[in-house]
């Protein structure tokens, strides 16, 4: 499969963003070059048959949204080339991921690299959780990230560092870590581009947490036994040091999803016992997370003004920090008022289709000795596409390539299926639209009642 070495360097560099820290990586067109030889894979495969030129469900779905995107962006005056070219990078990773990987060999490689990278950046989360305090000056880097650069001070608060700074440079007090990362908000642990907010970092190593579980569940091997008992030491703590809501409502909802698809009691005991110590230890509270809380909700209302400002189109994508002084932390908020209720539809449409490929294979293939692998992988995606869902619902992830990658996966293993078993078919009909827009509406309805409640409105 030649598509696979480009495609698992895309998901490293977008994941670790070791490019930009290399001095001699740094001036080359390091993603446009893997993208360029990832798409020549993928059409290499085609040609030599090892793909099939097949369109998984969620592909005829994806091109609409992009064209939504533009329309959007042109009639609300915005930068059409500049986004069209943002949303390309995302579209493309979906097609290379969809398209290029259609046998269970390749989707295990693909998944057990995310699981791979994604405890590469918690072993460096842990690392950064464990350092003590120091002085750190604050950098803005080549592609605008801001960096942190330990001086060797220790520190208590901002305030110590700053007691003779050189003329306009910035201090922080944070834990340093590898990889000039360093922890946000006095000691929450962070990476750095598009995994710099901790929500999102603690997301990325939960929804990969089932490729393990799916490992040991299938080989029942040494190997798989510790590489799951690494996924959850390295998981645990980092979404605990993340002190991430989300992460924690995201655990919850992968492990249940996951070990629930049985509906065992054993399983329930086990989910809770999994649980317990992250619900305990983790999140934040007090003045600071009611202040936060209160942020997202008027970030939402202000989310509900925009699509009732534009209800077909919305005020374009990257707009919406140009109506309100935060983003939406709701990716279906984010998307309802960027795209306008088309862009909206399309997007949660794309969602349900994965969602609906799994779990009609789990049907079909729960309890038949020819789908155990079918079945087993169906569940693995299950469960992180629960985590997604969840995630999204606190944060702004809609053009996130981590969320796009999943949904790929998703298209991916319809195809793979496809290969065994033709007669699967999954579509996305006129029922499916309506109950998807009759959502839609639904929730938008519901979160501003929400708001309306609490005051906010």
């Amino acid at each position: 499969m030649f598509t696979l070495p480009g495609l698992i360097a895309l998901l490293v560099m977008h994941y670790t963003k070791v490019h930009e820290m290399s001095a001699w990586l740094r001036p080359l067109p390091v993603m446009n070059l893997l993208y360029l030889g990832a798409c020549f894979g993928l059409l290499l495969d085609i040609r030599l048959g090892i793909a099939r030129p097949e369109a998984c469900p969620q592909l005829r779905l994806v091109l609409p949204l992009w064209l939504m995107t533009l329309v959007s962006v042109a009639l609300t005056g915005g930068p059409v080339a500049h986004e069209a070219t943002l949303v390309m990078v995302y579209m493309l990773l979906f097609l290379v991921i969809a398209q290029g990987v259609q046998s269970f060999r390749g989707l295990r490689i693909v998944g057990l690299s995310i699981l791979a990278i994604s405890l590469f950046l918690g072993v460096v989360a842990a690392i950064q959780a464990l350092n003590p305090f120091q002085c750190n000056l604050l950098t803005v880097g080549a592609y605008g990230d801001i960096t942190g650069h330990p001086d060797g001070r220790p520190c208590e608060s901002a305030v110590e560092c700053r007691q003779d700074p050189e003329l306009g440079e910035n201090y922080v007090c944070e834990r340093p870590g590898p990889l000039n990362t360093m922890s946000m908000a006095h000691g929450r642990v962070s990476y750095r581009g598009i995994l710099a907010d901790p929500n999102e970092l603690a997301l990325s190593l939960v929804i990969a947490m089932p490729f393990a579980m799916t490992m040991f569940a299938q080989y029942r091997s040494l190997l798989s036994l510790l590489l799951l008992i690494a996924s959850f030491a390295i998981t645990l703590p980092v979404v605990v040091w993340s002190e991430s809501r989300t992460g924690q409502v995201a655990f919850v909802v992968v492990v249940a999803a996951y070990l629930m698809q049985r509906v065992r009691w054993k399983d329930l005991v086990a989910a809770a016992v999994l649980a317990a110590p992250m619900l305990l230890l983790g999140g934040r509270s007090g003045e600071e997370a009611d202040e936060s809380a209160m942020e997202r909700l008027e970030a939402w209302s202000a989310g509900i003004d925009m699509v009732k400002s534009s209800p077909l189109w919305g005020v374009g994508k990257s707009q919406f920090m140009e109506h309100h002084i935060r983003t939406a932390h709701n990716s279906y908020m984010l998307v309802a008022a960027e795209l306008g209720l088309i862009g909206i539809v399309l997007w949660i449409s794309i969602l349900y289709t994965s969602f609906k490929i799994v779990v009609l294979a789990i049907r079909r293939y729960r309890g038949r000795p020819d789908g155990t692998l079918a079945c087993a992988w169906a569940r693995a995606l299950l469960a992180s596409l629960c985590g997604i869902a969840a995630g999204t619902n606190f944060l702004s992830l809609g053009y996130h390539p981590m969320v796009w990658a999943f949904v790929a996966l998703s298209g991916s293993y319809y195809l793979a299926v496809r290969r065994h078993d033709p007669e699967f078919r999954v579509v996305f009909g006129l029922r499916d639209l309506l109950a998807v827009t009759g959502c839609v509406l639904l929730y938008l309805v519901g979160v501003a009642g929400y708001l309306k409640m609490r005051g906010v409105r």
